[in-house]
Protein backbone atom coordinates (compact mmCIF):
# COMPACT_ATOMS: atom_id res chain seq x y z
CA UNK A 1 0.00 0.00 0.00
CA UNK A 2 1.28 3.38 -0.74
CA UNK A 3 1.22 6.16 1.78
CA UNK A 4 -0.56 8.52 -0.52
CA UNK A 5 -3.32 9.98 1.36
CA UNK A 6 -4.79 13.39 1.19
CA UNK A 7 -3.74 16.08 3.47
CA UNK A 8 -2.13 12.88 5.34
CA UNK A 9 -5.36 12.30 7.42
CA UNK A 10 -9.10 12.46 8.04
CA UNK A 11 -11.75 13.50 10.04
CA UNK A 12 -14.29 11.01 11.32
CA UNK A 13 -17.82 11.89 11.28
CA UNK A 14 -20.74 10.46 11.20
CA UNK A 15 -24.30 10.42 10.65
CA UNK A 16 -25.37 11.35 14.45
CA UNK A 17 -24.62 10.42 17.78
CA UNK A 18 -24.10 7.12 19.08
CA UNK A 19 -23.20 5.45 15.69
CA UNK A 20 -19.77 4.26 16.54
CA UNK A 21 -17.33 7.09 15.88
CA UNK A 22 -15.01 5.80 18.42
CA UNK A 23 -15.11 2.35 17.76
CA UNK A 24 -14.16 3.37 13.78
CA UNK A 25 -11.39 5.55 15.16
CA UNK A 26 -9.86 2.99 16.85
CA UNK A 27 -9.95 0.39 13.66
CA UNK A 28 -8.77 2.84 11.36
CA UNK A 29 -6.11 3.23 13.81
CA UNK A 30 -5.47 -0.16 13.97
CA UNK A 31 -5.51 -0.74 10.20
CA UNK A 32 -3.01 2.32 9.51
CA UNK A 33 -0.31 0.83 12.51
CA UNK A 34 -1.01 -2.46 10.88
CA UNK A 35 0.09 -1.64 7.58
CA UNK A 36 3.28 0.30 9.12
CA UNK A 37 1.89 3.91 8.82
CA UNK A 38 3.28 6.03 11.94
CA UNK A 39 -0.97 7.46 12.97
CA UNK A 40 -2.14 10.12 15.58
CA UNK A 41 -5.22 9.92 17.07
CA UNK A 42 -6.86 13.07 18.21
CA UNK A 43 -10.68 13.94 19.78
CA UNK A 44 -10.70 17.79 19.87
CA UNK A 45 -13.83 17.81 22.19
CA UNK A 46 -14.27 14.73 24.71
CA UNK A 47 -17.44 15.56 26.82
CA UNK A 48 -18.94 13.22 29.39
CA UNK A 49 -15.99 12.83 31.31
CA UNK A 50 -18.24 12.99 34.76
CA UNK A 51 -19.47 9.69 33.41
CA UNK A 52 -16.19 7.83 32.48
CA UNK A 53 -16.06 8.99 28.80
CA UNK A 54 -12.80 9.24 27.60
CA UNK A 55 -12.26 8.07 24.10
CA UNK A 56 -8.37 8.54 23.04
CA UNK A 57 -7.48 6.28 26.32
CA UNK A 58 -9.94 4.00 24.86
CA UNK A 59 -8.59 3.84 21.36
CA UNK A 60 -4.98 3.68 23.15
CA UNK A 61 -5.61 0.75 25.01
CA UNK A 62 -6.94 -1.19 21.79
CA UNK A 63 -4.37 -0.07 19.36
CA UNK A 64 -0.80 -0.17 20.39
CA UNK A 65 1.82 1.75 18.66
CA UNK A 66 -0.18 4.66 17.70
CA UNK A 67 2.02 8.48 18.07
CA UNK A 68 2.04 9.23 21.93
CA UNK A 69 0.59 12.54 21.89
CA UNK A 70 0.42 14.50 25.47
CA UNK A 71 -2.87 15.08 26.57
CA UNK A 72 -3.36 18.26 25.67
CA UNK A 73 -3.13 17.39 21.82
CA UNK A 74 -5.28 14.87 22.49
CA UNK A 75 -8.16 16.48 23.89
CA UNK A 76 -8.03 20.21 23.31
CA UNK A 77 -11.57 20.25 25.74
CA UNK A 78 -12.49 17.94 28.01
CA UNK A 79 -16.25 18.78 29.89
CA UNK A 80 -18.02 16.96 32.49
CA UNK A 81 -21.43 16.41 30.80
CA UNK A 82 -22.64 14.40 27.99
CA UNK A 83 -23.49 16.96 25.57
CA UNK A 84 -22.95 18.74 22.47
CA UNK A 85 -19.55 20.89 22.85
CA UNK A 86 -21.62 24.25 22.50
CA UNK A 87 -24.14 23.22 26.02
CA UNK A 88 -21.20 21.37 27.65
CA UNK A 89 -18.89 24.04 27.43
CA UNK A 90 -21.49 26.35 28.64
CA UNK A 91 -22.24 24.58 31.60
CA UNK A 92 -18.39 24.96 32.60
CA UNK A 93 -18.66 28.42 31.61
CA UNK A 94 -16.31 27.85 28.72
CA UNK A 95 -16.34 28.88 25.39
CA UNK A 96 -14.90 26.91 22.58
CA UNK A 97 -12.10 28.61 21.23
CA UNK A 98 -11.42 27.20 17.12
CA UNK A 99 -8.17 28.81 16.61
CA UNK A 100 -7.28 26.46 19.52
CA UNK A 101 -8.27 23.22 17.99
CA UNK A 102 -6.49 24.45 14.87
CA UNK A 103 -3.40 25.38 16.14
CA UNK A 104 -3.36 22.07 17.94
CA UNK A 105 -4.43 20.17 14.57
CA UNK A 106 -1.15 21.80 13.00
CA UNK A 107 1.18 21.31 16.09
CA UNK A 108 0.85 17.90 16.18
CA UNK A 109 1.41 17.70 12.37
CA UNK A 110 4.63 19.75 13.22
CA UNK A 111 5.78 18.22 15.82
CA UNK A 112 4.88 14.28 15.05
CA UNK A 113 4.54 14.42 11.31
CA UNK A 114 2.66 11.14 11.41
CA UNK A 115 1.63 9.50 8.10
CA UNK A 116 -1.77 9.52 8.95
CA UNK A 117 -3.82 11.37 11.30
CA UNK A 118 -7.03 10.33 12.73
CA UNK A 119 -9.44 13.32 13.88
CA UNK A 120 -12.68 12.51 15.57
CA UNK A 121 -15.47 14.32 15.71
CA UNK A 122 -18.64 14.81 18.42
CA UNK A 123 -21.74 13.84 17.37
CA UNK A 124 -22.89 14.64 13.67
CA UNK A 125 -22.48 17.31 11.35
CA UNK A 126 -24.72 20.16 12.77
CA UNK A 127 -23.91 19.80 16.41
CA UNK A 128 -22.88 23.23 17.66
CA UNK A 129 -19.02 23.76 18.43
CA UNK A 130 -20.32 27.35 19.64
CA UNK A 131 -22.32 29.75 18.97
CA UNK A 132 -21.24 30.33 15.60
CA UNK A 133 -19.82 27.53 14.07
CA UNK A 134 -21.00 23.78 13.80
CA UNK A 135 -19.15 20.44 12.95
CA UNK A 136 -19.45 20.70 9.84
CA UNK A 137 -17.55 24.05 9.89
CA UNK A 138 -14.77 22.67 11.53
CA UNK A 139 -14.14 20.14 9.02
CA UNK A 140 -14.16 23.14 6.35
CA UNK A 141 -11.64 24.65 8.72
CA UNK A 142 -9.42 22.11 9.11
CA UNK A 143 -9.46 21.66 4.95
CA UNK A 144 -9.25 17.45 5.57
CA UNK A 145 -11.11 15.11 4.26
CA UNK A 146 -14.15 13.45 6.04
CA UNK A 147 -14.95 9.61 6.94
CA UNK A 148 -18.75 9.04 7.35
CA UNK A 149 -19.51 6.45 9.57
CA UNK A 150 -22.91 4.95 9.37
CA UNK A 151 -24.85 2.39 11.21
CA UNK A 152 -26.54 -0.73 9.11
CA UNK A 153 -29.68 -0.06 10.53
CA UNK A 154 -33.05 1.12 8.77
CA UNK A 155 -32.97 5.01 8.58
CA UNK A 156 -29.48 5.11 7.55
CA UNK A 157 -29.80 5.58 4.22
CA UNK A 158 -31.53 8.95 4.61
CA UNK A 159 -29.54 9.97 7.48
CA UNK A 160 -26.46 9.15 5.41
CA UNK A 161 -27.43 10.93 1.70
CA UNK A 162 -28.38 13.82 3.85
CA UNK A 163 -24.58 13.99 5.74
CA UNK A 164 -23.15 13.66 2.27
CA UNK A 165 -25.05 16.57 0.75
CA UNK A 166 -24.26 18.72 3.62
CA UNK A 167 -20.69 17.82 3.28
CA UNK A 168 -20.75 18.25 -0.62
CA UNK A 169 -22.26 21.88 -0.12
CA UNK A 170 -19.59 22.99 1.62
CA UNK A 171 -17.57 21.73 -0.71
CA UNK A 172 -15.73 19.10 1.72
CA UNK A 173 -13.90 16.13 0.42
CA UNK A 174 -15.50 12.71 1.41
CA UNK A 175 -12.78 10.20 1.80
CA UNK A 176 -15.86 7.53 1.63
CA UNK A 177 -18.26 5.83 4.17
CA UNK A 178 -18.00 2.91 6.58
CA UNK A 179 -20.48 0.79 7.22
CA UNK A 180 -20.98 0.05 10.95
CA UNK A 181 -22.77 -2.52 13.05
CA UNK A 182 -22.95 -5.50 10.03
CA UNK A 183 -24.65 -8.87 10.81
CA UNK A 184 -22.81 -12.42 10.42
CA UNK A 185 -26.11 -12.93 7.96
CA UNK A 186 -27.36 -9.77 7.37
CA UNK A 187 -31.59 -9.37 6.43
CA UNK A 188 -32.70 -7.90 3.30
CA UNK A 189 -33.25 -4.23 4.88
CA UNK A 190 -29.42 -4.13 5.97
CA UNK A 191 -28.37 -5.99 2.26
CA UNK A 192 -30.20 -3.24 0.52
CA UNK A 193 -28.92 -0.30 3.03
CA UNK A 194 -25.25 -1.09 1.91
CA UNK A 195 -26.18 -1.88 -1.92
CA UNK A 196 -28.20 1.04 -1.75
CA UNK A 197 -25.37 3.17 -0.57
CA UNK A 198 -22.64 2.19 -2.55
CA UNK A 199 -24.77 2.73 -5.84
CA UNK A 200 -26.72 6.15 -4.69
CA UNK A 201 -24.30 7.75 -2.07
CA UNK A 202 -21.90 9.16 -5.07
CA UNK A 203 -19.21 8.71 -2.54
CA UNK A 204 -16.50 5.87 -2.08
CA UNK A 205 -17.32 2.74 0.22
CA UNK A 206 -14.50 2.08 2.49
CA UNK A 207 -15.77 -1.01 4.52
CA UNK A 208 -17.77 -2.38 6.94
CA UNK A 209 -17.10 -3.18 11.00
CA UNK A 210 -19.00 -6.08 12.51
CA UNK A 211 -21.47 -5.82 15.41
CA UNK A 212 -21.10 -6.75 18.82
CA UNK A 213 -17.33 -6.54 18.52
CA UNK A 214 -15.10 -5.61 21.64
CA UNK A 215 -12.85 -2.47 21.66
CA UNK A 216 -10.65 -4.82 23.48
CA UNK A 217 -9.96 -7.23 20.71
CA UNK A 218 -9.55 -5.14 17.48
CA UNK A 219 -8.01 -7.12 14.82
CA UNK A 220 -9.17 -7.51 10.77
CA UNK A 221 -11.40 -9.96 11.88
CA UNK A 222 -14.01 -7.15 12.64
CA UNK A 223 -12.71 -4.83 9.87
CA UNK A 224 -12.69 -4.79 6.28
CA UNK A 225 -11.24 -1.34 4.92
CA UNK A 226 -11.09 -2.91 0.75
CA UNK A 227 -11.49 0.89 0.04
CA UNK A 228 -8.30 2.21 1.77
CA UNK A 229 -6.22 -1.13 0.86
CA UNK A 230 -6.79 0.13 -2.57
CA UNK A 231 -5.13 3.28 -2.27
Amino acid sequence: MKKNFSNDGFFVTGTGTGVGKTFASACLAHFFVSNNFSTAVTKPFQTGIAQGDDDISVIKEAVPGLCQLPPELENVYRFKMPASPFLAGRTENSRIDISRIISTISEIKKTFSPDVLIIEGAGGLYVPVNEDIMMIDLIKMLGMPAILVCDSALGTINHTLLSIKALKSMQIECAGFIFNRTSENPEVIEKDNLETLKEISGIPFIGTIKKNSSMSKISPDIYSFPGLSKK
